[in-house]
Order: C-alpha cells, then structure tokens, then sequence
C-alpha cells in the first residue's frame, strides 16, 4: 500500500472518530447541573440535561431521551407537536409559554402517543378554532401527567393511568372541556377549575372505568358532568356550577350504569330551575350511590339506598311537562348557542424545578 494510500486511510479512521465521539458527547455527556433557563441564544427549546439548543419544540422532543426534560422558551409558538416517548415537556409558567393552534379546527396542537410516563407542565395550550387542545390517543399511552397548565380547548383522554392536577381548562364551542369518549382507565382529576360552554366533564363509559374526580371546580351549560354508563367513578368534594339560567342539570346521568360508581361530597349551584342529580329517563342507576344530603335528585332516578333520595321520598312530577321543557331547551341552546365563558389566566407560573418530578 503507498504512502498516499496509507495517509487517506488514516484521515478516515481519524474523522470517523470524532464522529463516534460527538456522537457519544450528545447522547450521554452533558453539564454538571441541568440548564433550567435558556442556554445563551435559544429562543425555542433545548434539553435541560445537555443544555442542547433545538430550532423547533418537536425536534427537542425527538432527540430527548426517556427521564429527560424538554423546556420551552417564553413565548408563542405556533407548532402542533407529538409527544410519544417518555420524557417531562416543561414551559416557562402559564401564559409565558404559549403553544397555539395553526389555522386548523380539527387538528391537535398536543397530541401523546404511544409512550408511558410523559409528564406536561406550566405552559398555557391554546387552540381558537374549536379544536381539541391535548389529545391523548391510546391505551398504550399509560401514567400521563398534566400538572400546572392552562389550556384552551378541548382534552380528550383515551390513556391508561393519567393524573390531571392543577389546571385550568376552558372550552368553548359546544365542546366538552374533558372528554371520555368510550376509553381512558384508572384516571385522576384533581385540583382543578374546569369551565365549558357545554360540559366540564364529561365520562362516556362503553369500556372506560375507574376514574376518580375529586377537588375540583366544574362549571358546565345545561349540564355540567355528563356520566354516561358509569363505571367506577367516584365524584367526590367538587364544586359543580351550572350555568345556563333555564332547565339545567349540575350531574346528567344517561345510559345504564355498568359498574358501581359514587357520588359524594359535593356542593351544587344551579342559575335555574333543575337538578342537581338528574337522570335520562328509563336509565338504570342502580348501580351508582348517592352521598349528597339535602341535594335535588331527580325521582326519576333509580339509584341505591341514599340519604338524599330520603329526602325526595313521595315527589311527583309531571314528566311530561319536564320533557317538554328539555326538549325547548335543547332547542332554544342550539339555536341561539350558548355564551362563551370569558378566557383567563390562572397565574399558576411556580418554580420550574418545583413541576419536574
């Protein structure tokens, strides 16, 4: 082999160890403490572990590693963003960080995929064009948290195991601002102001169950939390608002309970005439259990022994009179729509160490 040859081969295997080692620097070297707050000249997002500087959220997301901390700088992004791997998605305090929503009503500005153990924290999710701000799509995607955020739209769960703690969601449109569409199981809503200019909450069993709604304020228009085939959900120590000023329902029960559920604890307002608890009529409840003394429980509903339905012992309605009144009602609303509750910070910025857990 000649010396030209020799020299070649030589520069080769020299590049392509530096490749290897900065290869091996940016996956598992980094500073001696994380950088919590922006490296010099990041405007965006960068991992807090290596204190690496990404042009784009997603990018951060996709080159974090699971247990790491992707940070979003203060600002407003406009870039819906997939979060499948396990890693902490941290913003800079609520109304600081801003993710919104591109011109698209349908599209996600969040959606979580296929991961277990994603953590979402002090930032602000805005979608305005009546979409779904979070979106957790699957089964797969187990022990999601969403602490200390402010989110503007629509959150849809169909996940395994979440904790949803500390926020503040406002939905307009008709939407539900917390949504159960047939899935999400062993769920924890705790701690939070949840307002909709339809429904707070709303749990559409058919296959979810185990859901635990405690602590929290629910303001809803018509009905507040919609229990739809209940299966363990237990309902406990809410303020629950209704707001509509007409016919409306604090807690709407419809289709068949399919698992023992309970309610308990909670505090009722309503700005017309109504119930507290109401049901569809002809659903079986039975399986659901009533702890709410002095409440006003619609007779039409068929539950276990309760306190509260001691006290509507005897009551008779005219249903067909209360049919009618659902029905103008439901009319009235889709005609005219409802009004659209104001948007508001929650001033939930805290210590970024204090949300990575």
């Amino acid at each position: 082999m000649n010396r030209g040859a020799t020299m070649k081969m030589l520069l080769l295997a020299i590049m392509m160890a530096m490749l290897t080692a900065c290869s091996s620097d940016e996956s598992s070297s980094g500073p001696d403490e994380p950088c919590f707050t922006p490296p010099e000249g990041c405007a965006v997002a960068w991992i807090a572990e290596t204190c690496r500087c990404y042009a784009t959220i997603q990018e951060a997301i996709t080159r974090a590693e699971s247990g790491q901390t992707a940070i979003i700088a203060a600002g407003t992004f406009f870039e819906p963003i997939v979060v499948d791997r396990p890693i902490v998605l941290l913003g800079m305090g609520v109304g600081r960080t801003i993710l919104m929503g591109v011109d698209d009503e349908t599209g996600n500005i969040v959606s979580i995929r296929s991961s277990n153990g994603a953590s979402l924290a002090s930032m602000t999710i805005h979608n305005p064009y009546n979409g779904t701000a979070v979106f957790a799509y699957d089964t797969v995607t187990a022990n999601l948290r969403i602490q200390a955020c402010e989110i503007i739209g629509e959150v849809v769960d169909f996940s395994t195991g979440m904790l949803f703690e500390g926020c503040t969601v406002r939905a307009t449109g008709g939407r539900a601002s917390i949504a159960y569409y047939g899935y999400g199981f062993d769920t924890t809503i705790r701690g939070n102001d949840i307002q909709s200019s339809f429904i707070a909450y709303s749990f559409v069993g058919m296959g979810g169950l185990r859901h635990v709604v405690e602590g929290n304020s629910l303001t809803g228009y018509s009905w507040t939390v919609e229990l739809h085939a209940a299966d363990g959900v237990n309902l406990l120590s809410n303020t629950i608002t209704e707001t509509s000023g007409n016919y409306g329902t604090c807690v709407f029960l419809s289709g068949d309970a399919r698992g023992p559920s309970l309610i308990a604890g909670n505090g009722f307002a309503r700005s017309g005439p109504g119930y507290d608890i109401g049901c569809f009529m002809g659903s079986d409840q039975r399986m659901v259990t009533i702890d709410q003394p002095g409440a006003a429980i619609d007779p039409d509903c068929s539950f276990t022994a309760t306190a509260a339905m001691e006290n509507q012992a005897g009551a008779k309605m005219d249903w067909q009179a209360i049919a009618a009144a659902k029905k103008q009602e439901m009319i009235r609303r889709n005609a005219d729509g409802p009004p659209a509750p104001a948007v508001t910070s929650a001033g939930q910025d805290q210590p970024l160490a204090a949300v990575v857990r």
